[in-house]
């Protein structure tokens, strides 16, 4: 029986983007076995200094984008192809020659997943709200010619990672994806109604 293809001809750089608890860091661990070479981009702007601000209610960085941009150019030419840049900022600003590829993960799959981790209810919510309104997938557009949705609700990061591995990207299509029917669950309207509060 023929092995698994490891990966395609073509050499691939691949900004692995969406929202936490979406898969990102599995996935890019598992294209490291196929032979990937892998940026963790939120250890990255940690570890060169590039946090502006920490949010201590939603426990999160601020990060001078601008800086880690800079950083991730510099580091093209020294890392070569067949890279994964790693994070929820890779869909932050465009990284040159990348193919921009969204985790998506079902709301309610979502949220027992950072549940299990610890986040608080708060942050949850806001994460959950994040993935329903499309957000990864709306700022990699605006800096990616090449978006790629891809469900990992019921999919391995195994399974995730071979696929892409072995994509042709100038023919691979994106997973249909859309949880605006969720937006109505209860929490998330808890959740719209303190932002509505706190403007008035």
């Amino acid at each position: 029986m023929q092995k698994p293809k490891k990966h395609a001809e073509k050499p691939k750089i691949i900004a692995l983007t969406g929202v936490p608890g979406t898969g990102k860091t599995s996935v890019a661990a598992e294209l490291v076995r196929l032979g990937f070479r892998s940026v963790d981009l939120n250890a990255l702007a940690r570890s060169s200094g590039m946090i502006l601000a920490h949010d201590e209610e939603d426990d999160s960085d601020e990060v001078d984008i601008s800086l880690l941009s800079k950083a991730v150019a510099a580091l093209l030419p020294v890392l070569g192809q067949d890279v994964v840049f790693e994070g929820h900022l890779a869909c932050e600003f465009k990284i040159q020659g990348a193919y921009a590829i969204v985790l998506r993960t079902n709301p309610d799959t979502l949220k027992q997943r950072l549940s299990s981790r610890g986040y608080a209810k708060n942050k949850i919510s806001k994460n959950a709200m994040s993935e329903m309104l499309d957000y990864c997938v709306i700022k990699s557009r605006a800096n990616y010619k090449k978006v790629i949705e891809l469900d990992t609700t019921d999919s391995s990061p195994a399974e995730i990672a071979q696929e892409i591995a072995v994509a042709d990207f100038a023919k691979i299509k994106s997973d249909k994806v859309d949880w605006s029917s969720k937006l109505l669950d209860i929490d998330v309207r808890e959740l719209v109604a303190r932002k509505m509060a706190k403007l008035k």
